[in-house]
């Protein structure tokens, strides 16, 4: 439900999702970044990134052999962002209360790679500050979903009010400023519902026919603001100037889905 004065943007396309599951368990044998006159020890979080998304690990204080519990994180990627990045890269890092944090150790694991998904245990690479440290080890858990078997599209329909016609249409979108009177995203839009529709993926079918959101405390479910950079409002006002509805439609990729 969108809220009194939520922005709403120009919808992205929408496909597929693969979730990516990693289990943090524990490290072994790190180095000793902070020396001291008892021996020294490390303050090791983990970074995991994936893509543009990076998940970071709770400190463990003074330790070379940190232990996590099992903690979890989970990424989801479109499967057009798994092909793109499905190089899965975790850092070792030794917090540091004064200075800058020390990258201790890196591991990079292919996603498409089986064997290394399935492996658990992972040799650190170590930095260039910790040359010659060459036993460290990180010990994983790695899911990769199938892609899911389901996804949904979003198309919407934009209309601008006359103040001398006294009528919303179409008709009265500036096509230098505003949107198209049909839109998907910031690449997809034009005159009619089919200039929006993306690219339909091989195999998949609609559920059923387009239906626009029916959202609490709207007409129709119409939006209104004074331009489409928003904020959105569910009911209109005498100063809003264009309106906008979302339609949506899920489509599946089973043969045996019932529509």
């Amino acid at each position: 439900m969108f809220k009194f004065g939520q922005h709403i943007e120009a919808s992205t396309v929408r496909e597929p999702t693969r979730k990516v599951h990693v289990t943090l368990d524990k490290a072994t044998k790190l180095p000793v970044a902070d020396v001291s006159f008892f021996g020294g020890k490390s303050d090791p979080y983990v970074k995991i990134i994936l893509s543009d998304q990076i998940w970071q690990s709770p400190v463990i204080m003074k330790t070379v052999n940190p232990s996590w519990g099992s903690v979890t994180c989970e990424m989801p990627l479109t499967i057009s962002e798994f092909e793109r990045s499905h190089f899965l890269k975790i850092e070792i890092w030794d917090f540091d209360s004064v200075s800058k944090d020390d990258l201790m150790g890196t591991v990079e694991i292919d996603l498409t790679d089986e064997a290394m998904v399935n492996k658990k245990e992972y040799d650190i690479v170590p930095s260039a500050e910790f040359a010659n440290h060459k036993d460290a080890k990180i010990y994983l858990d790695i899911v990769v979903e199938p892609p899911s078997t389901s996804y949904k599209l979003e198309v919407w329909e934009n209309e601008r009010w006359s103040r001398t016609h006294r009528t919303w249409s179409k008709d009265h979108l500036d096509e230098n400023s505003d949107r198209p009177p049909w839109s998907a995203g910031d690449s997809l839009g034009g005159k009619t519902f089919k200039d929006a529709l993306p690219e339909i993926l091989p195999g998949y079918k609609p559920e059923g026919a387009w239906v626009f959101q029916p959202m609490p405390g709207t007409e129709n479910g119409w939006l209104y603001a004074h331009s489409f950079s928003g904020p959105w409002h569910q009911e209109k006002s005498m100063t809003h100037c264009v309106r906008a509805r979302q339609w949506t439609n899920m489509y599946h990729d089973k043969p045996d889905y019932e529509f």
